[in-house]
């Protein structure tokens, strides 16, 4: 299924010059023991003509030879997916018009099985808004909130939406769909000066401005995965309750302006904490997972930045036995962890997010 997924999707981004490209799962058939699974994958690109779509999943087989020659490839991929579909007991099939782009999808035929699922039930102190100027990226936001149980109390389109004033405290979700979209926020006053609104932010892949209003509370880079979201929206719910209500004034003064940096390469802690800096931070270093532990036993941070990869204990086991010191001390707050990491492979962005990390940071400075 991965690798339908994956030619369809190679083609999909390769095919649209500007858009939207979509992955779409839906229930098509369901009994309890057997359910009818359609995979779709969905592009406002250069669509195929009719005629074309009738050989379209045979072997070498492209659009005209000009697509050939400005986009590369043979079409043999999509041949693949035909007999791997067909393999798995499935079909296959195209819905396309020309200029206007392509569904490409496949149904399966896979089994029932019973999963005790939980529900983000840690959200209890503010209702929840959705703000994104892009109908499929809003489409795909309500879904995924949907799929978690998370009601959307009210969705908009535009910034000047947002209303003066609210009933009761409101965590609001904006979607940046171009980049740098959230410096925005900073020229809204009824945004920053409202004492019932906080921001979760959906940051753009290209953004770069960090300098966002503190009604910020959680900052989430897309394209998302479903638990990330989940916790963003937690962290910025719980904000509303009186923080760090047992810590005296200079422990949240040493707490909003110290961060760890966590790495072996001296030279990636250097730049780390010259960009901490400049955002008017100060930062302690740790050279492998241990030593991160020993200093997070000692102090109190706003922020870690932790490598995956580093010897004695790596940054997964270092995060894991972090979240376990959280729940025996009992801390109201949770430390963001952000991974550093050169991978951008999804099994190991994953694994960031399953040991407790929150977000990443893409580290290509090595």
């Amino acid at each position: 299924m991965r690798q339908v997924i994956m030619n369809f999707a190679s083609n999909a981004v390769k095919f649209t010059d500007a858009g939207t490209v979509r992955l779409c799962i839906e229930t098509r058939e369901l009994s309890d023991s057997k359910a009818v699974v359609e995979f779709a994958v969905e592009d406002s690109g250069i669509g195929i003509d009719e005629q074309q779509q009738k050989n379209i999943f045979e072997p070498f087989t492209q659009e005209d030879d000009s697509t050939t020659r400005q986009f590369g490839g043979t079409g043999l991929g999509l041949a693949i997916s035909t007999q791997l579909v067909e393999l798995m007991g499935g079909t296959i099939g195209l819905d396309s018009e020309k200029g206007k782009g392509s569904r490409f999808y496949f149904s399966l035929e896979l089994p029932v099985v019973e999963q005790e699922y939980q529900s983000a039930n840690q959200i209890h102190h503010s209702d929840i808004w959705l703000l994104c100027d892009n109908k499929a990226k809003q489409s795909s936001m309500l879904d995924e909130l949907n799929f978690y149980k998370v009601p959307v109390a009210n969705t908009l389109s535009k910034i000047d939406e947002v209303p003066h004033s609210f009933e009761k405290p409101v965590s609001l979700i904006f979607v940046e769909t171009e980049p740098n979209l959230g410096v925005d926020l900073e020229q809204h006053t009824k945004i920053t000066d409202n004492s019932k609104l906080h921001l979760c932010l959906v940051k753009h892949l290209q953004s770069e401005r960090f300098d966002f209003t503190d009604k910020v509370k959680a900052i989430l880079t897309q394209p998302l995965l479903g638990k990330r979201l989940i916790r963003g929206l937690e962290s910025c719910d719980s904000s509303f309750k009186t923080e760090l209500n047992n810590a005296t004034d200079g422990e949240i003064e040493n707490l909003e302006h110290r961060i760890l940096i966590v790495d072996d390469n001296k030279v990636n802690q250097k730049i780390a904490g010259l960009h901490a800096k400049k955002l008017g931070f100060t930062s302690d270093t740790a050279s492998s997972g241990v030593e991160a532990i020993e200093l997070f036993k000692k102090n109190r941070y706003a922020l870690i930045l932790m490598d995956c990869m580093m010897p004695d204990m790596d940054g997964f086991k270092a995060t894991k036995s972090i979240r376990e010191l959280e729940k025996e001390r009992g801390l109201n707050t949770r430390t963001p962890i952000i991974a550093l990491t050169a991978s951008v492979v999804d099994d190991d962005i994953q694994t960031c997010f399953d040991v407790g990390m929150d977000d990443i940071w893409l580290n290509h400075s090595r």
